[in-house]
C-alpha cells in the first residue's frame, strides 16, 4: 500500500492532510482502493476490534451500502429516465460510482460530485477529463451543512429546470444536528423540480443496535469528523415532501434486492437503511 494516494496529485486544488483518518479514505481502503493512508488503515482496524465479523464484515458493509447505491443510480436512469445527478458526499473512486453506472445506460447523462474531502475531490476533479462526448462529469469543493453554495455550483453542469437525482450516501451521517440535516435536504428538495428523487442511505442504531453503538463510540474516537447514527423515524423525516419508491424505508442489502443473502451472515444486517424517494 502507497501512502501517496495515487492520483491525487492536484494538491495546490486540495490540500491533503495525511495525518488524519477521513470517512471517505476508510471507506475507499475496506473496498479493495488505493486512495488512503496509514492513518485511515489504522482506523480500519481498530473499529474491526468493535465488530463481530471483523475487516471482512467492514468491507462488506461498504460494499453493501456502494451496491445499494448502483442499484439505486441504474434504476433511476433506465426504468425512471433520469440524466442528471448531484452525488453529495463522495467517497474515493473505486469501481460502480454513479457516473461509471449511469453512462452504461445513458452516456448523455450528466454528474456532479461533492465533497469538502480533499482526497475524495482531487479524484472526482480528474474525472472530468473522461466524460463521454454528450455526457459531463463534475467536481464542487464545499461543506455538506451549506447546500445554496452546492446547488449554485453544480448549476454549472446541471439544469434545475429539469429533474435531478440528488444521491445522499450516508452523507448526513456527518451532520449531527438534526435540523441542520432536515434543512439541508429541505433546500436541495426545494430547489428541485417535480420528478426528480433523492437516494438516501443512513446509519441507523435501530439495526443491531447494541453493538452499532459500540462501532460508532469507535468510529468517532479515530475520525477527524462527527459520525452519527439516527433512527428509523428519524430517517424518515429526512424524507418528508418524497413520495417513496417501493419497498420504502429498508435496510440497505434489501432495497430491491430481496433474493440476495444476508452479507454478515444469518440474523445479521448491515446497519444502514436506505430509500429513493420521488418529488411530487
Amino acid at each position: 500500500m502507497t501512502d501517496q494516494p495515487q492520483g491525487a496529485n492536484d494538491e495546490s486544488l486540495f490540500p491533503i492532510d495525511p495525518n488524519v483518518a477521513r470517512l471517505s479514505r476508510l471507506e475507499n481502503f475496506l473496498a479493495g482502493g488505493d486512495a488512503h493512508f496509514a492513518v485511515d488503515r489504522a482506523a480500519a482496524e481498530s473499529l474491526s476490534e468493535e465488530t463481530l465479523t471483523g475487516l471482512e464484515g467492514l468491507r462488506a458493509t461498504i460494499e453493501t451500502l456502494w451496491a445499494f447505491v448502483a442499484r439505486a443510480v441504474g434504476f433511476l436512469t433506465g426504468e425512471a429516465g433520469a440524466r442528471q445527478f448531484l452525488h453529495i458526499g463522495t467517497s474515493v473512486p473505486t469501481s460502480g460510482m454513479t457516473h461509471e453506472v449511469a453512462w452504461q445506460i445513458a452516456p448523455d447523462a450528466r454528474v456532479v460530485y461533492v465533497s469538502y474531502d480533499s482526497t475524495a475531490l482531487a479524484h472526482a476533479h480528474r474525472l472530468e477529463i473522461g466524460a463521454p462526448e454528450e455526457g459531463a462529469v463534475a467536481s464542487v469543493f464545499c461543506p455538506y451543512d451549506d447546500p445554496q453554495t452546492i446547488l449554485r455550483e453544480a448549476a454549472a453542469t446541471l439544469d434545475f429546470g429539469r429533474p435531478v437525482v440528488v444521491i445522499l450516501p450516508t452523507t448526513l451521517v456527518l451532520i449531527p444536528d438534526n435540523d441542520v440535516a432536515r434543512r439541508i435536504v429541505d433546500d436541495l428538495r426545494d430547489a428541485t423540480v417535480s420528478g426528480s428523487h433523492v437516494v438516501l442511505a443512513h446509519t441507523s442504531l435501530d439495526i443491531a443496535s447494541e453493538r452499532t453503538a459500540k462501532v460508532l463510540a469507535r468510529l468517532n474516537q479515530e475520525l477527524d469528523e462527527p459520525y452519527v447514527a439516527r433512527t428509523e423515524a428519524e430517517i424518515l423525516e429526512l424524507l418528508d415532501g418524497f413520495e417513496l419508491l417501493s419497498p420504502g424505508l429498508v435496510p440497505v442489502e434489501r432495497w430491491r434486492n430481496d433474493d440476495a443473502p444476508p452479507v454478515l451472515g444469518p440474523d445479521r444486517t448491515v446497519p444502514l437503511y436506505g430509500a429513493v424517494g420521488r418529488k411530487p
